[in-house]
């Protein structure tokens, strides 16, 4: 019981985490783009390398969401 307890812990623990970082890199994403934009203006290389920054980010908030995070949501949600 204690060991079937501490895994789901641990398991809840590890899809908060991912949440939490998969949230982190897209708000970093959005807000790379966002100065990225602003920046083309001013300051094409800054502005462009901004855009790819928050594209890096996206893709891999994208890539941790689909990859790990959802498969550990549906094996909870289905209790295994």
């Amino acid at each position: 019981m204690s060991e079937a307890l501490l895994g789901s812990a641990v398991e809840i623990l590890t899809v908060v985490a991912y949440a939490a970082v998969t949230a982190v890199l897209t708000v970093a994403g959005v807000l790379a783009e966002q100065a990225g934009i602003a920046a083309v203006g001013s300051d094409l290389v800054l502005g462009v390398w901004l855009l790819g920054m928050g594209t890096v980010a996206l893709v891999g908030a994208y890539l941790l969401a689909t990859g790990r995070l959802l498969p550990r949501v549906r094996a909870l949600a289905a209790g295994r």
